[in-house]
């Protein structure tokens, strides 16, 4: 797809009950059953590679709380020495029973407009890998 810009895509609201949290230390081991939960074979091993190859920003990682119980999120993260105008995102996970309600789909345009606001936007193709 090729898109001049983004100006469509405005920015989604959560469904109600769900609410974005800030990213905290003690919600790591949370953070990755949430990710062996949805995907398998994660542990805090594994989620600390990542955190610790990756160029790691905390504020990459998008957490949605729902009765304060962490159900989704999403890492972003990017590589500036290789690719100084290209976001990438690692994951994107949402709790089983919490799918079909909108909340990847927020976590991506969230995702979107971030890197617009990062990196500005280029007309490109889009790739997925």
């Amino acid at each position: 797809m090729l898109r001049p810009d983004l100006d469509d895509i405005s920015v989604m609201a959560l469904s109600p009950g769900y609410f974005e949290t800030e990213n905290t230390d003690d919600m790591i081991s949370d953070w990755v059953a949430l990710l062996d939960t949805v995907f398998g074979g994660y542990t805090i091993d594994r989620v600390g590679y990542f955190v610790n190859s990756l160029h790691w920003r905390s504020d990459r990682v998008k957490l949605i709380q729902k009765d304060g119980r962490l159900v989704a999120q999403s890492v972003t993260w990017h590589e500036v020495s290789l690719w100084p105008r290209s976001g990438h995102v690692l994951w994107v996970a949402v709790l089983p029973e919490h799918q079909r309600k909108g909340i990847g789909s927020y976590l991506l345009n969230k995702t979107l407009h971030h890197f617009v606001a990062d990196f500005g936007f280029l007309p490109c193709e889009t790739a997925l890998s």
